[in-house]
């Protein structure tokens, strides 16, 4: 019980720290955003990667931040390239549409992995 509440701690860690590191060092450049993705995408898989092969419950709490601080800079890097690049008659719609394609994608997801 306390591993996997360690775990989940970390994973909120890592979703706040993610974005505020990087939105730091990204400031209002969208060279830097778009980079930013990049680096995000990168450290989801080294943290997951590192996830699988963890030896220790420390090793697993580092890898489980640098996953979710990668994922969580993606989602806000991308949702605030499509804020600033979308005309504000249209941004409702956009917003609705990226959220609901990405409802439809975790539940594919979720039901092929039920099955």
């Amino acid at each position: 019980m306390l591993g996997m509440s360690l775990l989940l701690g970390a994973r909120g860690v890592g979703a706040l720290l993610g974005p505020l590191f990087g939105g730091y060092w990204a400031g209002d450049k969208n060279h830097r955003l778009r980079v930013g993705i990049l680096y995000g995408f990168l450290a989801s898989i080294a943290g997951y990667l590192t996830l699988g092969v963890s030896g220790s419950i420390w090793l697993a709490l580092a890898a489980v931040v640098l996953s979710h601080a990668g994922g969580s800079t993606v989602w806000v890097f991308s949702t605030t390239l499509l804020q600033e690049q979308t005309d504000d008659r249209f941004r409702g719609r956009v917003f609705s549409a990226d959220y609901g394609f990405l409802v439809i994608a975790m539940s594919a997801v979720t039901y092929l992995a039920g099955s």
